[in-house]
């Protein structure tokens, strides 16, 4: 482990609506990780206010980021970190929400804070728009905590019917490990009650793809990175 954790800081959320039909609701105020672990994510549920459908595109701009880092997103996809607006979009129900919406920061290794700006608007009326802005914050952590913590990249990688983890957990028995897919949807949760062994996730119901792992250690993100699936 390293000797920081990258937490996902919500700096302020601004409803900068030109009209009334979008809201933006986050799910979660901090994701933590360290810089060296190879994305942090967090999702964003868009809710249509009207009585009709609304297509809703999105498009990202860098307020403020370190030299090192990469940033992406996913709507309908996920884009690559050049891709600031959406090409595709996503119809959301009247009155009803969507989830899909993910933002992704990889600061590879550097301390500093990063600031995105997400805008989601309606297709057929750019001016009725909801924007929020998110700060990415490095905050330093116990060496002793990360030190005592071992936890392998899993293999095989890619990934047919399971993955498996090796781990060293010192004296703590509230661990987890989270999968999500590459919308940023939680697929599956699984807890560990030893100290020190293997970890395997049947990953047979699966579809194949990019998922996330996301070891998290008494509420605390330690460590994260990917791996993929094959039929």
């Amino acid at each position: 482990m390293k000797k920081f954790v990258l937490l996902l800081t919500m700096a302020f959320i601004s409803s900068l609506a030109f009209g009334q039909s979008l809201s933006l609701n986050k799910h979660s105020a901090t994701v933590s990780g360290t810089p060296y672990d190879e994305v942090i994510e967090d999702d964003v549920v868009v809710t249509n206010l009207t009585n009709s459908p609304i297509n809703v595109k999105v498009r990202r701009q860098i307020i403020n980021s370190l030299q090192a880092a990469d940033n992406w997103f996913c709507w309908d996809l996920c884009y690559e970190p050049t891709v600031a607006t959406s090409v595709g979009l996503i119809t959301i129900p009247a009155l009803g929400d969507t989830g899909i919406f993910s933002g992704h920061v990889n600061n590879n290794g550097a301390e500093g804070n990063s600031v995105i700006k997400y805008c989601f608007y309606n297709e057929s009326n750019i001016a009725d728009s909801t924007c929020m802005e998110i700060a990415y914050v490095i905050t330093p952590t116990s060496v002793a905590d990360a030190a005592a913590i071992k936890f392998s990249n899993p293999y095989p990688n890619p990934a047919n019917d399971n993955v498996t983890f090796n781990y060293t957990l010192a004296n703590t028995n509230k661990a987890t490990v989270k999968i999500y897919n590459m919308l940023g949807a939680l697929v599956k949760t699984n807890t560990i009650t030893d100290s020190t062994g293997k970890l395997t996730i049947n990953t047979s119901d699966l579809r194949p793809g990019l998922y996330l792992y996301d070891l998290q250690v008494s509420g605390k993100s330690m460590k994260t990175g990917k791996f993929t699936v094959t039929q």
